[in-house]
């Protein structure tokens, strides 16, 4: 994925850079991949997110994709098993009614109940 290219298309929910990848200008504007792209399902755009938006942000190298679904109260995790695999190889799922915890590879040490997300 070309940032300045695709940008306006392919834009997550929510995006999160790690500190050692912010622009030390204050630049606002993405110029990177980020390290973590979170997408929350919306009737309109869900197939495009779980499908050619997520194929792109593979391509792009994004090392974790999150894909929050408030209908089913499920908190899924795509991300790479190290940062050279090619694809998306590691997938995580967690559920509300189960009372699971998320958490992520980019975040370490952070969980979060996933009821937390659909209460």
């Amino acid at each position: 994925m070309s940032v300045s290219s695709q940008v306006s298309v392919d834009k997550p929910d929510v995006w999160w850079l790690n500190e050692e990848h912010v622009p030390p200008d204050d630049t606002v504007w993405l110029q990177r991949v980020p390290d973590l792209a979170v997408e929350v399902r919306s009737p309109g755009t869900w197939r495009y997110d779980v499908g050619v938006k997520r194929q792109r942000y593979e391509a792009a190298g994004l090392p974790e994709l999150w894909l929050v679904d408030p209908l089913d109260q499920t908190f899924r995790v795509l991300r790479r098993s190290a940062p050279a695999a090619a694809h998306f190889d590691v997938e995580e799922g967690w559920s509300a009614a189960a009372g699971d915890e998320a958490h992520s590879a980019q975040l370490p040490g952070w969980t979060m109940p996933v009821g937390l997300l659909f209460r």
